[in-house]
């Protein structure tokens, strides 16, 4: 539903984006004090697009009518 959409949105938001971007994004989110329902803020994806240096490559598959399966592929070597 409307959650999955939301994080499908940030996940776009974070593969759009080249390395600057993503420093500046990190930053802005622990500056403004930003913070998701979880307490994040969605820094955790984010962290791990800027460590890994590659895209992030995701899914999702509905579950039920109030779940889904979410899956995430990263690519951390060379």
């Amino acid at each position: 539903g409307d959650q999955v959409e939301r994080f499908r949105s940030h996940l776009d938001r974070i593969n759009a984006m080249d390395d600057e971007g993503l420093r500046d994004l990190y930053k802005s989110i622990l500056a403004d004090g930003r913070f998701s329902e979880a307490g994040g803020g969605g820094l955790g994806m984010i962290d791990i697009a800027r460590k890994s240096k590659s895209k992030l490559e995701y899914g999702f598959v509905p579950y039920d009518a109030d779940n889904a399966f979410f899956s995430l592929n990263v690519n951390v070597g060379n």
